[in-house]
């Protein structure tokens, strides 16, 4: 219950800087400035997680153990979200709904099966993935 109340603290005081924030994504890479993408949370369970886009479009689609010359794909805005972590904000809609929480296990990817298949076989998956890592 503490997730979603502080959630919505957040989208509440956060929703300006977000609107500017998206607006400015947009016009950097013409794009949709909301990146979604599949993570494994709570029992191994696939959803989708949203954050704002800090690459442009075209960076390759590899895992990020695999990702060559990342900076090269990197936006000028992007960097700057990184640095501040304000590209996680839209993360406060995923805590809403129930997928992750602010504490917790970072969501694992499709590319990091053999962690997700460690953490299902330790129990480890049985809580929220969290905003911020444990």
């Amino acid at each position: 219950m503490l997730d979603c109340i502080f959630a919505s603290l957040l989208l509440v005081i956060f929703s300006l800087p977000m609107i500017v924030i998206a607006g400015t994504i947009w016009l950097v890479t013409h794009e949709n400035p909301i990146f979604k993408q599949t993570r494994f949370g709570r029992h191994s369970q696939p959803f989708e997680v949203y954050k704002f886009r800090t690459m442009v479009g075209s960076a390759p689609l590899v895992s990020h153990q695999d990702f060559h010359n990342r900076d090269a794909y990197v936006t000028t805005v992007g960097k700057f979200l990184r640095r501040t972590s304000l590209d996680e904000l839209p993360q406060c809609f995923n805590v809403l709904r129930g997928e992750m929480s602010f504490v917790g296990p970072r969501p694992l990817a499709a590319s990091d099966m053999a962690v997700i298949e460690k953490r299902k076989a330790l129990g480890a998956d049985r809580v929220l993935p969290g905003i911020t890592p444990v």
